[in-house]
């Protein structure tokens, strides 16, 4: 299997954070940043974070680029919920590196819907957050 696609991630999927274990494989470029602004938020209960498909609006999000093969796309293909209505689903988009060099397409994740009032959720450059719940302890936490 080819090594063909770049993919640019800036949540939960960066090294440390809670999914990172589905690029643990990959091949980690370094940090980029978006080309475009695009609001990034992270909302209760949840704490999910979200980049929505708002070229304009919000921040120039950093993040990580991987070179991913098609096996591990589709893996966090299954993670984002492509095939879910209240899941994520994926466009190329322009990344540069965090100096400025670098410039290349790669794929990300777009949360559907309509991103959140600013006033109420603040848009995000960097997701730092460690709130996140996954999705096997939502359940638990629902109930409680």
């Amino acid at each position: 299997m080819g090594w063909s696609n770049f993919l640019f991630v800036y949540g939960t999927l960066k090294k440390g954070y809670a999914n990172h274990h589905y690029l643990v494989e990959a091949g980690l470029l370094g940090e980029y940043r978006t080309a475009n602004a695009y609001p990034l938020a992270i909302e209760p209960p949840w704490w999910v974070p979200s980049l929505y498909e708002r070229p304009g609006q919000g921040h120039r999000v950093t993040g990580e680029l991987y070179v991913i093969d098609d096996g591990i796309m589709r893996f966090t293909d299954e993670l984002e919920g492509l095939t879910r209505v209240d899941g994520y689903y994926r466009r190329e988009i322009e990344v540069a590196h965090d100096d400025g060099s670098g410039r290349r397409w790669a794929w990300t994740y777009f949360r559907r819907g309509h991103p959140p009032d600013p006033a109420r959720v603040p848009y995000l450059e960097t997701y730092v957050d460690r709130r996140y719940v996954p999705p096997a302890e939502r359940d638990q936490r629902g109930a409680e």
